[in-house]
């Protein structure tokens, strides 16, 4: 989808594709269409579309909302050069999605929200909106399952998780699924990356993805991703470079430990920042 810039043919289709898949799910939605149009930039000149869908939890008798994110913009063009953005994050889009699949046809405890973002890759634009305008009040989300870039482990085929040091109880929830995980898990992606991209120090994992303005209200969160890579922001990161078997390992390790923070959401308080 020509990397699906924010505002460009191939980002529209890309929420179409993804509103086309929250319909036969039967995903409910706030608004006719699972739209929420936001405006940002400059002078908030500039238009992104956030998708959202939920499904109601079995506690009928609590609102404990779990949001569920994945950014489905990416770099879109410069000149002839397409940035198609396979990991960076078709691959979290996808993973949400096999999540959404996953509790229709097993209802979570609680309620579990689905957050499409647009404008990430510009600012966090879609997230950062959500946060200030969301669907539900802000005090039911207790948890935030953030997705970006999941389907390259590297060599060493992990998949990180954040969030454990602002609210250990995380880790402490998933440490005895560690060892069965269908990946190599690990924690990590706390602070910032040491490593060099493109002469450029990596991101500041605490801010560098739709987890931050979560993070910033006070609202838990665990983000999975793996490191960064050869091809983070290239041309070069397209599906034909993607892990096949990691990537669905990784998808079926992230149901697995959404399941148990369902189960255990409880348990979880808010952080300090």
């Amino acid at each position: 989808m020509a990397g699906r810039a924010t505002e460009t043919r191939g980002n529209k289709l890309a929420a179409n594709y993804i509103a086309s898949k929250f319909q036969a799910l039967n995903i409910q939605s706030y608004t006719p269409d699972y739209r929420h149009p936001f405006l940002f930039g400059s002078a908030n000149k500039r238009q992104g579309v956030n998708l959202i869908g939920y499904i109601p939890g079995q506690n009928t008798d609590n609102r404990k909302t779990i949001v569920v994110t994945a950014h489905y913009d990416h770099l879109g063009t410069q000149g002839k050069h397409i940035f198609y953005g396979a990991d960076d994050n078709a691959s979290g889009v996808s993973a949400m999605l096999a999540l959404a699949r996953y509790w229709r046809q097993y209802p979570p405890l609680n309620n579990i929200l689905f957050l499409a973002t647009d404008a990430e890759e510009d600012g966090l634009y879609g997230s950062k909106h959500f946060v200030k305008n969301p669907p539900i009040a802000l005090e039911e989300i207790m948890l935030n399952i953030n997705l970006d870039m999941v389907a390259r482990g590297g060599a060493k085929k992990r998949l990180y998780f954040a969030g454990t040091r602002k609210n250990k109880m995380i880790g402490e929830l998933l440490a005895p699924h560690l060892s069965t995980a269908r990946v190599c898990v690990r924690a990590g992606h706390e602070t910032r990356s040491s490593l060099l991209i493109a002469g450029r120090q990596g991101p500041d994992w605490n801010n560098a993805s739709d987890h931050a303005p979560f993070r910033k209200e006070g609202i838990p969160y665990i983000y999975f991703g793996v490191d960064v890579h050869g091809d983070y922001h290239q041309t070069s990161d397209t599906f034909e470079n993607i892990d096949p078997e990691f990537f669905v390992n990784s998808v079926q390790t992230i149901v697995n430990f959404s399941v148990v923070l369902d189960q255990k959401l409880e348990q979880l308080s808010s952080i300090e920042n």
